[in-house]
């Protein structure tokens, strides 16, 4: 916010950066001439799943407070581990409930995916839904997974297809004892796969249900869920944590791929 411009260069750790300028950088006065330019980032030569992008300006020989960035790169973490799928084929094994006034949960042959299907006949219900799967013990149990996986889609009767919310609870199978709500990125027209966070703090061990859930704002809506998988550290039983903040992967689009396509990727 001076008055007038300065000079000085950037410094990058943690990750490969290209792009940056090769000469040094003019900032303009009060703001006036931000620097602009496109980077492109690159894991660092460590090998290291979880790393920090760290930025750091010295201009007119003062440096500049810190920008720090946690990374995950998820192509050598996943490395590491393990997708152990849960048994959710079948639509008898999920308790749905929802305050739509009719509804029904069946195996989809075409898209290989539970389907729900809902329809309100009141606009002034609240409108809600909560697909609910018991983990079969032992052999499901999550006490040292790391993530959960799965694909979903939905289509409703209005054009924007959009959600109130949109969310994973964990269940304790305790009456007394509340949800753990994990807020996640709405479904949408295309397959997209969401990947969910564990955290130590989520009391694993004892985590007996998990739901899928959302706020669908149309008067009709079909939910598509297909491929859920808990993701554990291969061979070992041990967590490694992801950094504070890299809770929920916002999206990723699901290409119509062969399951083993997706399975070697």
């Amino acid at each position: 916010m001076d008055d007038y411009a300065k000079t000085g260069f950037l410094e990058v750790s943690g990750a490969a950066v290209s792009g940056l300028p090769a000469g040094p950088v003019v900032l303009g006065p009060r703001g006036g001439l931000p620097a602009q330019f496109d980077c492109t980032l690159e894991p660092g030569n460590t090998g290291k799943a979880f790393d920090e992008l760290v930025v750091t300006g010295v201009f007119d020989g003062r440096r500049s407070s810190r920008l720090a960035i946690p990374l995950c790169f998820e192509k050598i973490w996943h490395a590491g581990c393990e997708a152990r799928p849960l048994d959710w084929q079948d639509p008898g094994d999920w308790n749905f409930e929802t305050s739509a006034s009719t509804c029904k949960v069946s195996w989809d042959d075409a898209e290989q995916a539970i389907r729900f299907d809902m329809a309100w006949a009141d606009p002034a219900v609240s409108r809600w839904f909560r697909a609910e799967y018991g983990l079969k013990s032992p052999r499901e149990d999550i006490g040292t997974a790391l993530r959960m996986e799965f694909e979903e889609k939905s289509l409703q009767d209005k054009v924007e297809n959009d959600f109130g919310s949109s969310m994973v609870m964990l269940g304790y199978g305790d009456s007394e004892r509340p949800q753990k709500r994990i807020d996640c990125p709405a479904p949408v027209a295309n397959w997209e796969r969401r990947s969910v966070e564990l955290k130590e703090e989520f009391d694993l061990p004892h985590v007996k249900t998990v739901c899928i859930g959302g706020d669908p704002r149309g008067m009709n809506c079909t939910f598509w869920i297909r491929a859920v998988n808990v993701i554990k550290s291969e061979g070992t039983g041990t967590k490694t944590a992801i950094p504070t903040g890299q809770g929920v992967r916002q999206s990723e689009t699901v290409s119509e791929k062969s399951k083993d396509e997706h399975d070697n990727e």
